[in-house]
């Protein structure tokens, strides 16, 4: 089963329409070398956009689409975007199977709820006292030391890996297959 999940999607399975006209807008801003940047460069896209009141930068649907992505980016936990930031690094290098890829993100998972990330305070902020005014670890991405993002993608002591005698990662493999 895993091994049809690698498979990209069926030519006319109708999911390319929904992002054809957004795919050069993400490409040409989280295509870029950090999640800083890519934050900096939707700021100058919206700011350019009201600087001309809408007037040649492209459709309003591409003007709102950058505008909603830069909110959900603000109002997002800039450790949960550096963490995600570098699972794609990860992923896009090629060096990783879809099994090693599933297994990081089980540890990231069980990480991220034991309360070493902000996932604990999204859901307080969110689900339980409902004041949807998170208190993030650190105010902006460009604060996440790295060294928190690379042990989030530890496993927790003594923990056993996710596909049993059947992976070949480990702690150790995954650091290896980034590099």
């Amino acid at each position: 089963m895993l091994h049809s999940l690698e498979q990209p999607p069926a030519a006319g399975s109708g999911h390319s329409a929904l992002l054809e006209w957004k795919l050069p807008l993400i490409n040409a801003h989280f295509g870029l070398g950090s999640v800083g940047e890519v934050v900096a460069s939707l700021q100058a896209a919206v700011d350019a956009a009201e600087g001309d009141g809408g007037n040649g930068s492209g459709s309003e649907a591409a003007r709102a689409f950058l505008r909603d992505t830069l909110a959900a980016m603000r109002r997002g936990s800039p450790l949960s975007h550096a963490v995600t930031w570098e699972m794609l690094r990860r992923s896009a290098a090629g060096h990783l199977t879809l099994q090693q890829c599933l297994q990081l993100e089980f540890w990231l998972a069980r990480r991220f709820v034991a309360g070493e990330a902000d996932f604990l305070e999204g859901v307080r902020a969110l689900l339980i006292d409902k004041d949807n005014k998170p208190r993030w670890r650190y105010g902006d991405v460009k604060q996440v030391p790295g060294v928190v993002v690379q042990r989030l993608f530890e496993p927790l002591p003594d923990e056993p890996p996710l596909f049993s005698g059947c992976m070949g990662v480990t702690a150790a493999g995954a650091h290896a297959s980034r590099m």
